[in-house]
């Protein structure tokens, strides 16, 4: 079994790894070759397994692709309360792992998504052995940070709640943190994307799993050994500001800038991020 205990934003995560005795309730698509080593990819907020197809079409020659539905998103729903949670959304990717018999394999995380993933792998080290975060961060050191984060998640929560879906999407990737995104011609794919998703699963898992309830990790970084590739766009200062620092951290932490793109590198600049997965993943 898998205690997973830390929830309150104030407080830090204790993890201890047993063994999993709960299926894991996750929608996920795996792909590529059967043989080849195994890529977790975990989409950011508002995504689903979905926006990763593309990274996996070009990669399934040399890796096998599993991406994953977070709970409120694409097809893993109308869940109990306590999966919408971060800690126990760490569990359930865990019991996936355990159920398709993965005892290692390679991890990539966006955003949300990349919050998980280094928790993933900072707390189960020996379950991973790659990992790439892009646009991701350990998460809110201050207890009066996490608290503010909270207030502010739980306005766009209500949004969610209350707005045309389609208007808050507008609104949403019009902030500076995503440059130019919603410009290029990827995004009208990914927009469909998320007008699959229900706003009132959405608002649970932003209430659940966002920054502010999320336990700090930059307590646990620097005895991380894992090789992790952090990638941030060229635009995204906020981003490049926390990459900068968490390789300062740990030197196993390798930062990368892509050209041409802010938040959503996968999205603004696809060829650049392939690139520089394969680039990592093969060394």
């Amino acid at each position: 079994m898998i205690n997973l205990n830390g929830n309150n934003p104030a407080s830090a995560a204790v993890y201890k790894l047993t063994r999993s005795d709960t299926p894991s309730l996750l929608h996920y698509k795996f792909t590529g070759s059967k043989n080849a080593p195994v890529i977790l990819c975990l989409h950011g907020f508002m995504g689903s397994g979905l926006d990763w197809e593309f990274l996996c079409g070009r990669l399934e020659g040399e890796f096998r692709c599993l991406a994953v539905d977070l709970p409120g998103h694409g097809k893993s729903l109308f869940l109990p309360e306590k999966a919408y949670h971060f800690n126990e959304t760490v569990r359930q990717i865990l019991s996936l792992l355990d159920e398709l018999s993965i005892e290692r394999c390679h991890l990539i995380g966006y955003s949300m998504g990349g919050r998980i993933a280094l928790s993933l792998a900072l707390n189960f080290p020996g379950r991973f052995d790659r990992i790439v975060l892009e646009s991701a961060s350990p998460g809110l050191r201050a207890a009066g940070d996490r608290r503010a984060r909270v207030m502010a998640d739980e306005k766009v929560s209500r949004r969610l709640e209350t707005q045309n879906l389609v208007h808050f999407l507008n609104n949403w990737y019009r902030q500076p943190l995503f440059g130019s995104w919603c410009k290029r011609p990827e995004f009208p794919r990914a927009l469909q994307i998320r007008l699959k998703n229900d706003p009132a699963e959405l608002a649970k898992s932003l209430r659940f799993s966002g920054a502010g309830v999320q336990p700090s990790l930059w307590e646990k970084l620097p005895g991380n050994k894992r090789p992790i590739l952090f990638l941030a766009g060229e635009q995204d200062l906020k981003y490049r500001t926390i990459g900068a620092e968490m390789a300062r951290d740990n030197p196993a932490v390798q930062m990368k800038i892509i050209q041409d793109s802010a938040h959503t590198i996968h999205g603004e600049n696809p060829a650049a991020f392939v690139s520089a997965v394969r680039t990592f993943l093969i060394k």
